[in-house]
């Protein structure tokens, strides 16, 4: 039995790999409602053929164990609020907990990109390292690609792929003094 946490692309990839792999059950949790959840509509519409459960309005507070295996995920229900800035609702625990029995949790609730950022001042856009068409940075030693520099556009491992392979380029026509 197998939790996911989050509800991207890469929560509904986990969660199919777990389903195909032979797990049991598998529930996607997620603190909002399946409305706010940033995964593409088709990718949603495919797992809930695959048997996926979903566990909405539920933020997960410890994962509980017993003689070093997991056992449960425990959440905190939640409520959606008003719309924030971005436009997404804010979600507000309840008073609730709920118990979810597991014996596996998969953790995919996206990456920090601007820790990246910061750490080496590069500029960024709406929370994106800003790169050019080379995928090279505002640092011109530091190239990015994949989903730190998808502010617009979609942010797929194959687009990742792509921007490996012009970083490659760039990063080679750099070192020869070319860029």
């Amino acid at each position: 039995n197998v939790a996911v946490i989050g509800a991207g692309n890469t929560a509904i990839d986990a969660a199919t790999i777990a389903k195909r792999l032979g797990a049991e059950r598998v529930t996607i949790v997620y603190r909002r409602t399946e409305a706010e959840m940033t995964a593409y509509d088709f990718e949603v519409d495919f797992i809930k053929n695959e048997g996926i459960e979903f566990g909405f309005l539920n933020q997960p507070v410890e994962i509980l164990g017993d003689a070093g295996k997991v056992t449960a995920l425990k959440c905190m229900k939640m409520e959606l609020g008003d719309a924030d800035a971005s436009g997404r609702r804010t979600v507000r625990p309840t008073s609730e907990e709920t118990i979810l029995a597991c014996d596996q949790v998969i953790k995919a609730i996206g990456q920090e990109k601007l820790g990246l950022a910061g750490l080496f001042d590069l500029e960024t856009e709406r929370g994106y390292i800003k790169a050019n068409a080379q995928c090279q940075s505002s640092n011109p030693k530091i190239f990015a690609g994949g989903d730190c520099i998808r502010a617009e556009g979609e942010a797929m491992t194959v687009t990742a792929a792509e921007d490996g392979k012009i970083a490659a380029k760039a990063i080679s026509s750099y070192l020869l003094g070319e860029l």
